[in-house]
This record gives C-alpha cells, sequence and structure tokens, in this order.
C-alpha cells in the first residue's frame, strides 16, 4: 500500500477540507446506538474509513 498517495491527496488545501469535511460528518461522538446493531456497525464503519486516511498519512510521514 502506498501510503504516500494518501499523504499527497489529504495534506493538500483542498484535501485537508475534504478530510474536515468528512471528520465532522462522520466522526461521531457516540457511535453505539443502543435501538440498532446496523446504525452501529454503519457509524463504526464509517470510523473506521476515517482513521484509516489518517494512519496511512500518519505512516507516510514517519521517516523510513
Amino acid at each position: 500500500m502506498n501510503s504516500n498517495k494518501y499523504h499527497r491527496v489529504f495534506t493538500s488545501n483542498e484535501g485537508i477540507e475534504v478530510l474536515d469535511e468528512l471528520i465532522s460528518i462522520f466522526h461521531t461522538q457516540l457511535a453505539f446506538d443502543k435501538d440498532s446493531a446496523t446504525q452501529t456497525a454503519f457509524n463504526l464503519g464509517q470510523q473506521d474509513v476515517i482513521n484509516f486516511i489518517l494512519a496511512r498519512i500518519k505512516e507516510a510521514e514517519q521517516p523510513k
């Protein structure tokens, strides 16, 4: 996997805006919905995507 691609895309001005928007939409305070296992899984999946992108950016910033 090429983390440098994620780093290039999401650290540009537009990429930062998109990532901020994704975080504000998908990164909910309470992912668990006591009334719906499906909604809980959906919320956690969205957070996983954000965490994956952030991890790839961090990985690309590490010295090799």
